[in-house]
């Protein structure tokens, strides 16, 4: 088994540590090596587990004390080899992240035009019936 694991701190961190165990016993407690780019840590995780989905790892908190298990991370997939994590959160993700989503707009012309269309049909016109009337009341 081999994993390249990114780790990025929600504040710059002269250090960073990761503390990893599988079901087998085996212990890893790595100390990072920080990227090219000043803010991501990585870490190369290697053993004999057969499956990279039973190793655990996770992160120091805040002063020198680990995570609580609710941030234990796992290998989402079997052809996962490298993984890219966050603070506070236990997701790990199988692609570097890249730029920011561009969603399209929708204007309000979209939405508006076929109640245009039904103008005078039924909205707001004076012929409209209410089902619930009764017409020929006594």
């Amino acid at each position: 088994m081999q994993i390249q694991i990114w780790y990025t701190a929600a504040v710059p961190c002269p250090t960073v540590f990761i503390h990893a165990w599988d079901q087998n016993g085996g212990v890893w407690d790595l100390a990072g090596t920080l990227a090219a780019d000043g803010v991501t840590w990585g870490f190369a995780l290697s053993g004999t587990t057969k499956d990279q989905r039973d190793v655990q790892f996770k992160y120091p908190f805040a002063n020198n004390v680990w995570e609580p298990d609710t941030f234990t991370r796992t290998a989402p997939s079997l052809e996962a080899t490298e993984l890219w994590t966050e603070d506070y959160s236990a997701r790990c993700a199988t692609q570097a992240p890249g730029a920011a989503a561009t969603f399209p707009t929708v204007t309000v012309n979209a939405v508006r035009a076929p109640l245009q269309r039904m103008r005078g049909v039924c909205l707001g016109a004076s012929d409209c019936r209410n089902p619930y009337q009764r017409v020929n009341a006594k």
